[in-house]
């Protein structure tokens, strides 16, 4: 039997006029969307200093009035800018939408800075919620993806400035200094060829030859200046303070080194051309299938002409030095063989000067393609 207490309870509930209960009407919901207008894609990188401005959308989707509704947003360690109508609260953004009629929509602005990024680039998850009364919520989330894009390239230009600007110094003395493996002078005479080409390749081969190989261009203070100076360029490029337009106009920078060194890439060009003038006369007189077989073309000579050349070396200038000392030793070379000689030995300074050239031109456009792809592959970040 029920107690007097739970009588008099249901006599007063009983007594009471009937009262609507607070729930969300049938059908009556929250939406919530964001977009960022500085990262048009999911792919573009904010950098050290950007800034994303937030356009938050809150609708009411249901078909009732809702209010009043909480916006909170979660920064995902971003910055939050002063906004019109929001507040701090806990570390995040907060704002408060007193009402939303059936079918309205309003819209939020919040701008998000950026003032710290890993080098390497990283998602940023913000998330938005949205609670109105009772147990309404809606929520979205951006990813925002951010770097520190400078402090990445110039990691890079640091850990490559020594080791790129060595190996330019190295093939620049390279191609400077004496090799005391070659012939001390010329073996065999000029041919005094009527092609004007021949003699111009003559002409600078004997430059060659009288320093052993040894570029005579490069020996001047001029072209050691050309050098150590953009070797100073591209150490204080390397090194240089953090600066947020480090990664801006590369393009034009790495243009302007290449400009710099115009004289002495211009001088390897002529070498290699006429290196390759050298190497098809010789082909054309010896009958010769490639331009690698200098040293067999002293050797052929030296067999055509019934001469030992048992003790020549495999270098060309061994091969000559060889074929040179038996027609000493036992008889005179004819004047075809002297021709073939000398425009073998021709084809064999400008092949070795030009070898030595085409190393320091790769190595010069080693460096400047390197500086290139890590400028590509570390300054990701929309400017």
């Amino acid at each position: 039997m029920p107690s007097v207490h739970h009588r008099l309870i249901a006599a007063l509930l009983a007594a009471l006029p009937a009262l609507p209960i607070a729930a969300p009407a049938s059908g009556q919901t929250l939406h919530v969307s964001v977009t960022a207008d500085s990262a048009r894609s999911p792919r573009q990188v904010l950098p050290l200093g950007a800034k994303a401005n937030l356009k938050i959308a809150v609708g009411n989707e249901g078909k009732a009035v809702s209010g009043p509704i909480k916006l909170t947003v979660e920064p995902a360690g971003l910055t939050i800018m002063a906004g019109q109508g929001w507040r701090l609260e806990a570390g995040n953004a907060v704002a408060e939408i007193a009402r939303l009629k059936p079918g309205e929509r309003i819209e939020r602005a919040l701008p998000l800075k950026v003032e710290r990024a890993a080098t390497d680039a990283e998602a940023r998850i913000v998330r938005i919620v949205a609670r109105g009364p009772g147990e309404q919520t809606a929520s979205a989330e951006i990813k925002l993806m951010v770097a520190d894009c400078v402090g990445a390239y110039r990691n890079r230009l640091a850990a490559l400035r020594a080791s790129l600007t060595q190996q330019v110094r190295d093939a620049a003395e390279a191609m400077r200094k004496a090799d005391p493996a070659l012939p001390a002078s010329r073996l065999f005479a000029f041919t005094n060829a009527r092609n004007a080409e021949i003699r111009n390749a003559e002409r600078l081969a004997a430059s060659f030859a009288a320093r052993r190989g040894g570029d005579a261009e490069m020996a001047t203070e001029w072209f050691r200046y050309i050098i150590a100076r953009w070797i100073s360029e591209l150490n204080a490029f390397a090194g240089q303070a953090y600066n947020p337009g480090l990664c801006a106009n590369n393009y034009y920078q790495l243009a302007g080194y290449r400009q710099g060194l115009l004289p002495i890439t211009k001088h390897i060009d002529t070498i290699h051309a006429a290196a390759a003038a050298a190497i098809a006369a010789a082909r054309e007189a010896t009958g010769a299938e490639s331009a690698e077989e200098l040293a067999a073309l002293a050797a052929r000579v030296a067999r055509n002409g019934a001469v030992d050349s048992s003790g020549a070396s495999d270098s060309v200038f061994g091969a000559l030095g060889a074929v040179r000392a038996t027609f000493l030793r036992e008889r005179k070379a004819s004047p075809e063989e002297m021709q073939q000689l000398s425009l073998v030995e021709t084809a064999a300074w400008l092949d070795d000067a030009d070898r030595r050239g085409q190393k320091l031109a790769q190595t010069i456009e080693q460096v400047l393609s390197t500086l290139a792809s890590a400028q590509k592959e570390t300054c990701i970040c929309s400017q």
